[in-house]
């Protein structure tokens, strides 16, 4: 069985091995992912028991029931998720996962390649092991190790790895199921194995691995690794993002972004006094300041709400920044936004409308459901709440809350750190740090 959540280059590459007959007596019984992905696509292509489990802090129990519902020795888990305690207890020794290093050195992480090379190290390897309650600590089945040449790249590294990778869980799996064959080897091309390799390496050529390529595996080595821009190994179209925040938008963008295939998302961070647990929505918690930058394809979505007048967004956009990390702007995929130029750190929520030839700044929140008219001009950290619509040409500043179900009248101006209540009706031009309310909408006391 597999539990998924990328492209399934594991999963293909263990159904050629049956396919083929490399891994004799071996079936995959079921495929089950948390997501729509390449990995399920295919399990569905080529008519394997396969469906959707939704899995994240709060919807554990459906996995487990769908596991146990679930004739099979051995899951391979290549899911982007932390495996509760509850499921690795009921299941210890029968779950395994394959890493992209020689552990311990570089686990818990999802891209452990880089951070190896990063290091300046002279071998790097795959470790195949058991899953227990934690990240990349269980039991260690095999390992293969591979000496880094001065020529070579991260692309060629990583094309080594992926093949010592999967011959590492193929051996695994021979061995479990009593294989005795007499062919041993303990090096296939660069990399030399623990235990060895107990069958005939022959049949692994450069068209065998052209052939998995050819069926668009991003390779779930790559994505775990955090490697999205190899096209020699089929990569991807993800961005890589983590999500800075524990508060309800967080959780609403993970929402969102487990389901999305443009997004493949790496953990949630936040500063190291919010961070009560280890994981937060079902993946790894990281304190920011233990997080670094670690390449350009990776950014983070703040997730920081309307507190100070947005002062705590901005002041955390510039810590963001000063990190190397790309600050990501987010469009939910049923908002329409036409002809719209943004600036960085924006979140458009789900249902919005932004009409042609406006302009976005920086940071702002439009929350669901709200209607900006065309030719609008809104400035920096301002946040629209859900239901709210503004007529064309609306020139909005700086740090302001439109509250939910406000209407707006055309070429209206909104200055700065004003707040207007739910279901205001604004018809004449705002001033700058002023609370508004009803309708026609009237200063009030703050």
């Amino acid at each position: 069985m597999f539990l998924v959540s990328g492209d399934g280059g594991l999963l293909k590459f263990v159904y050629s091995c049956i396919e083929k007959g490399f891994l004799p007596d071996h079936a995959i019984s079921a495929v089950i992912a948390d997501r729509e992905c390449g990995a399920f696509n295919f399990a569905k292509e080529k008519k394997l028991d396969c469906q959707i489990v939704k899995y994240n802090s709060s919807a554990r129990c459906a996995l487990m029931e769908a596991m146990q519902e679930t004739d099979f020795d051995i899951a391979i888990t290549t899911i982007y998720k932390i495996l509760d305690a509850n499921i690795v207890s009921q299941f210890r020794g029968r779950l395994i996962n394959v890493h992209p290093s020689l552990l311990p050195a570089f686990g818990g992480v999802f891209h452990a390649v880089e951070d190896a090379l990063a290091h300046g190290v002279k071998f790097v390897g795959t470790t195949v092991h058991y899953v227990d309650e934690g990240a990349d600590t269980g039991e260690i089945i095999a390992q293969s190790v591979m000496p880094l040449k001065p020529e070579d790249t991260l692309e060629t590294t990583f094309e080594h790895e992926y093949r010592a990778w999967c011959l590492n869980l193929l051996n695994v799996l021979l061995l479990r199921s009593g294989h005795t064959a007499s062919d041993q080897t303990v090096q296939y091309e660069e990399s030399l194995f623990n235990p060895p390799l107990r069958f005939d390496i022959s049949g692994f050529t450069d068209s065998f691995w052209n052939n998995i390529r050819s069926r668009n595996a991003t390779c779930d080595y790559l994505n775990s690794s955090g490697r999205n821009k190899n096209a020699n190994l089929g990569g991807g179209n993800y961005v890589y993002v983590y999500l800075f925040g524990t508060n309800s938008l967080a959780r609403i963008l993970a929402g969102y972004i487990q389901e999305d295939p443009r997004y493949c998302l790496r953990g949630i961070t936040v500063n190291r006094s919010y961070c009560t647990s280890d994981e937060f929505y079902g993946y790894p918690l990281i304190p920011f300041e233990d997080l670094a930058f670690d390449g350009e394809d990776v950014g983070i979505l703040n997730c920081v709400g309307y507190s100070d007048n947005s002062r705590n967004r901005a002041n955390t956009d510039k810590a963001i920044l000063e990190k190397g990390f790309r600050l990501l702007n987010y469009v939910h995929p049923t908002a329409l936004v036409a002809n719209t130029r943004f600036g960085s750190g924006n979140i458009v929520m789900n249902n919005v409308v932004i009409e042609q030839d406006s302009i976005v700044g920086d940071g702002n929140i439009f929350y669901g459901e709200c209607y900006i008219c065309h030719d609008a001009k809104i400035g920096d950290y301002n946040w629209f709440s859900a239901g709210c619509a503004l007529a064309g040409g609306v020139i909005v500043g700086e740090r302001n809350f439109i509250g939910i179900n406000v209407s707006v009248r055309q070429n209206i101006k909104i200055g700065s750190i004003s707040t207007v209540g739910m279901g205001a009706v604004v018809v004449t031009d705002v001033p700058d740090e002023v609370t508004l309310a009803g309708n026609p909408a009237r200063a009030i006391n703050r």
